[in-house]
C-alpha cells in the first residue's frame, strides 16, 4: 500500500494528511502519516465545529451593526442592552446545526429593537 497526501477543505479550513491508500491523491514530502479511518475522524471533528463558527460570524456582524448604540455619547435602552447581551450569550445558549443546504439552523436569534 502506498502513502499519499490528502488535502481537504472544511468551511475554509484546510487540512493536509498522508493516507495509506492505493488511490493516488497528492504526494508531498515531509508530511504526517494518518490512516483513512483517522483522516475521516479528523474531518468529522472539524465539520462539527462549522455550525458554531458560522453562528459566531453572524453574531459578530449583528453586534458590529449595533456598536454605535454603545458610544460614549449615548445611553442604550434596556432593550438594546438586552439584545446585545443575548447576542454575546448565543454561543453558550444555542446548539447550531447545518441543514442539507449547509444553512445554519437550530438558533433562535434575538429580535433587534427599533
Amino acid at each position: 500500500m502506498k502513502k499519499h497526501q490528502a488535502v481537504f477543505n472544511v468551511a475554509g479550513k484546510y487540512g493536509s494528511y498522508v493516507v495509506e491508500s492505493d488511490e493516488i491523491i497528492f504526494d508531498y514530502p515531509d508530511t504526517v502519516s494518518i490512516s483513512m479511518e483517522d483522516l475521516w475522524k479528523e474531518i468529522d471533528a472539524d465539520y462539527l465545529l462549522v455550525p458554531m463558527q458560522l453562528l459566531r460570524e453572524q453574531r459578530d456582524v449583528n453586534l458590529s451593526e449595533t456598536d454605535w448604540w454603545a458610544g460614549s455619547d449615548r445611553t442604550m435602552t434596556d432593550e438594546q442592552t438586552a439584545y446585545r447581551k443575548a447576542l454575546r450569550d448565543l454561543p453558550a445558549t444555542a446548539s447550531p446545526k447545518l441543514d442539507e443546504n449547509e444553512q445554519l439552523t437550530n438558533v433562535t436569534w434575538p429580535t433587534k429593537p427599533e
